[in-house]
């Protein structure tokens, strides 16, 4: 483990076309968008990071003040979107 994230390009040039610095610790876990634009990061720094995989810009930045960030998850509803309880009118 280290403190980058590298995004290849597997069909085309079969090679890295990006590292991301944005974490001052280990990596422990990334997810892609749902729209394959952004990738979020967890790391031990205990921060989440969104990140424009295009640019390589962070879009936001999320910090624990105790917890290590284990996992990255993102929600399956567009940000826009407003979902209802079964209890809710």
């Amino acid at each position: 483990m280290d403190k980058t994230v590298k995004v290849w390009d597997p069909f085309r040039s079969r090679s890295c076309i990006r590292t991301l610095t944005q974490h001052e610790e280990a990596v422990r876990g990334v997810r892609w968008s749902h729209d394959d634009r952004n990738l979020l990061t967890a790391s031990y720094d205990k921060t989440a990071a969104l990140i424009d995989v295009e640019t390589g810009t962070t879009l936001h930045s999320y910090r624990h003040k105790e917890f290590v960030t284990g996992s990255a998850v993102l929600s399956p509803f567009p940000p826009t979107h407003q979902t209802r309880t079964p209890h809710s009118p």
